[in-house]
C-alpha cells in the first residue's frame, strides 16, 4: 500500500534509542541534503517517509528460486511517500539450488511486481548470492537488462565483502553497484579498516554505499567521509519515520560540514 498523505505517529521506545545513536549530530539543520544524493530503502515493513528528500527505495516483493520453481511474495505493507519522489523498486531474491531453466520465469516475475506499483526510475536488485550462484547472478541480471523498459536503471546490492578484492562485478550489466556496509560478520574490521584510507571497490556507475543507521560503528565512520559517495542509501531494521528521517539528514550534514 502505497501513499503520500502526511501522517504523524508517536515515537516508539525502540525508536527513541535509534535516535539517540544518531545524537551526537543533531542540531545541524535536516533540510534536504544536496550532495551525496540520500536514498531511503524500505522494506518489508510500514514506513513513513513521507518527509524523506530524494529518493526511495521500496522493497516491491521477494522472490524465492528452487530448482524448478519461483515462488513469489509481493509488498503488503503500509508506505507513506513524499510527494514527486524519485522512486525505485527493489526486488529481493532468496535461492535454493536455482537452476538456469528458472531465469525466465523470474525475470518475468520481477518484472510483473514491478509493474504492479507506481512509475519507478529504475529496479533494484538485493541477492546475497553465494560463490556456486555467480553464474546464475550474471544470467539473470543480463536477462533482467534485455527484458526491462530500456529507460529504466538497473541497480544491485552488494556484500561488502564483494567489494575488496574480488573483481567478479565486473561484467554485471548494471548501472550503480551498493556495497552494504552492515551486517558484515567476521569482515566488518577488514572493511572498516579498509574505509578509513578508500571507498569500497566498485567496477563502474557513481560511487555508492548503503548504510544502517542503528549500527553505529559502520554508520558513523562512513558518515564523516560522506563527501568520498555520490549516492548513499539508508537502511533502519525498525521502520522509518519522520524523526528517524530528520536524524539520518542532520548526521550526514554534520559529515559534510565537518570535512
Amino acid at each position: 500500500m502505497l501513499s503520500t498523505k502526511r501522517q504523524i505517529r508517536s515515537v516508539t521506545r525502540p525508536e527513541i534509542v535509534l535516535l539517540c545513536l544518531l545524537s551526537f549530530c543533531l542540531g545541524v539543520s535536516p533540510s534536504a541534503v544536496a550532495s551525496p544524493q540520500v536514498v531511503f530503502w524500505s522494506w518489508l515493513r510500514d514506513d513513513d517517509l513521507h518527509n524523506a528528500p530524494g529518493a526511495v527505495a521500496y522493497m516491491v516483493g521477494r522472490c524465492v528460486v528452487s530448482e524448478q520453481t519461483v515462488k513469489v511474495t509481493p509488498r503488503l505493507n503500509k508506505l507513506i511517500l513524499p510527494p514527486k519522489a524519485e522512486l525505485y523498486a527493489v526486488v529481493r531474491i532468496e535461492t535454493e539450488n536455482p537452476s538456469m531453466r528458472t531465469i525466465e520465469p523470474l525475470v518475468s516475475d520481477i518484472l510483473a511486481l514491478v509493474q504492479r506499483r507506481a512509475p519507478v526510475s529504475g529496479i533494484q536488485i538485493d541477492y546475497d548470492a553465494r560463490l556456486r550462484e555467480r553464474d546464475f547472478y550474471r544470467a539473470l541480471m543480463k536477462t533482467l537488462r534485455q527484458r526491462m523498459p530500456k529507460q529504466l536503471k538497473l541497480s544491485m546490492t552488494a556484500l561488502a565483502s564483494w567489494c575488496l578484492q574480488d573483481d567478479w562485478l565486473a561484467c554485471m550489466p548494471a548501472d550503480e553497484v551498493v556495497p552494504m556496509v552492515f551486517s558484515m560478520g567476521a569482515d566488518q574490521k577488514r572493511v572498516l579498516d579498509l574505509l578509513k584510507d578508500r571507498r569500497l571497490k566498485v567496477p563502474f556507475g557513481p560511487s555508492c554505499v548503503g548504510l544502517r543507521i542503528d549500527e553505529p560503528l559502520s554508520f558513523q565512520q562512513v558518515i564523516k567521509d560522506a563527501d568520498k559517495y555520490e549516492r548513499i542509501y539508508l537502511f533502519s531494521s525498525k521502520g522509518w519515520n519522520a524523526g528517524l528521517v530528520e536524524s539520518a539528514l542532520s548526521c550526514i550534514r554534520s559529515g559534510l560540514k565537518n570535512q
